[in-house]
């Protein structure tokens, strides 16, 4: 289970292979297999409310790499960094974005203001956890990053991509194949 502490609120989270314990928690997400319909029914019966869905991928990246060659990619410009450190200005960005992503809109109705306390908090353990940052920047205008999670999930051992956001009206696809 994970806990989230944001704005004086709760958050725990559950994975596939944990049972939720409904308490007086503010907010408790279930994780299910999308194909445990004996699960969701379950859920649904004790009044959670369907989120959001999850996609797992994993890109092989010895078996892709002639692929990913063959793009190339000149934004002029443009440059890319890895960084630990936190910006302001990344905060900001995600403040902006995600109007509509279940992560960090825990209600019903869609409400930035809320969710900003949210994003906050899940930026912030990611920072204090140590996971880099790689950024786009255009001048000293930040347009975009990935957060990424560098400890390999113990299941799959993968890298996991916990953040990624651009600038509004970029839409990712000036700098996403980069990152």
């Amino acid at each position: 289970m994970e806990m989230l502490k944001f704005h004086g609120q709760f958050l725990k989270k559950y994975s596939t292979e944990e049972s939720s314990l409904l308490d007086s928690t503010e907010y408790i997400i279930q994780q299910v297999e999308s194909r445990d319909t004996d699960r969701v029914i379950d859920l649904l019966k004790q009044k959670y409310e369907f989120h959001e869905r999850f996609l797992f991928m994993e890109i092989v990246l010895k078996a892709t790499e002639k692929e990913r060659n063959k793009v190339k990619i000149d934004l002029p410009g443009i440059f890319f960094k890895m960084s630990y450190e936190y910006t302001e200005d990344l905060y900001k960005l995600a403040y902006d974005s995600f109007e509509a992503d279940r992560r960090f809109h825990l209600e019903q109705q869609f409400d930035q203001s809320k969710a900003k306390y949210v994003k906050e908090s899940y930026i912030n353990r990611c920072r204090e956890q140590g996971m880099p940052v790689f950024s786009a920047h255009k001048d000293k205008e930040l347009l975009g990053y990935i957060i990424i999670d560098l400890h390999p999930n113990r299941e799959n051992n993968c890298f996991q991509i916990m953040l990624g956001v651009t600038k509004s009206g970029i839409k990712g696809k000036m700098i996403a194949f980069p990152l």
